[in-house]
């Protein structure tokens, strides 16, 4: 089950491996971090595809997978619940799209190849659209995740 987002699964609540020392730790941390990194590319390619669109969630979908979480497996899917949303908000982020922090880096390697400042107001104005079009995604998801959730 991939989601851009927020990537739960009440299942993925389990001890995948036991370490013995520090090192063991960073070996199965570096390991669990890089399979998360994974499922990010593969969940943005399978949204750019079209690819599972149907299963992505917004606030109130991601809210519901983590009541369901923390119910089955407690503490621990707090823990979980908590990690997921930040990693997944760090990777968005992240994104090369203006009105994130990925964006302003792409404005600055812009100006870098230019050799020249960008118009403030161009950036205002295209960072203001993008600011709008996730606004709307955002609602569009939520109306979604509320149809869903009262089974229409």
């Amino acid at each position: 089950m991939q989601r851009l987002g927020v990537m739960i699964d009440a299942n993925s609540a389990k001890i995948i491996a036991k370490a013995t020392s520090f090192g063991d730790a960073a070996g199965v941390a570096t390991d669990v971090f890089m399979r998360l990194v994974d499922d990010q590319f593969k969940s943005l390619q399978g949204v750019l595809t079209g690819v599972g669109s149907a299963e992505i969630l917004g606030p109130v979908g991601i809210v519901q997978q983590g009541e369901e979480l923390v119910q089955s497996e407690g503490l621990l899917g707090i823990f979980i619940f908590f990690v997921t949303i930040n990693l997944n908000l760090a990777f968005i982020n992240a994104l090369p799209l203006p009105a994130l922090d990925g964006g302003k880096a792409l404005f600055v390697f812009a100006e870098q190849v230019l050799g020249r400042r960008l118009d403030e107001g161009k950036k205002q104005d295209i960072e203001l659209a993008f600011v709008l079009l996730v606004l709307l995604g955002l609602a569009s998801l939520t109306v979604k995740d509320v149809s869903r959730l009262f089974g229409r």
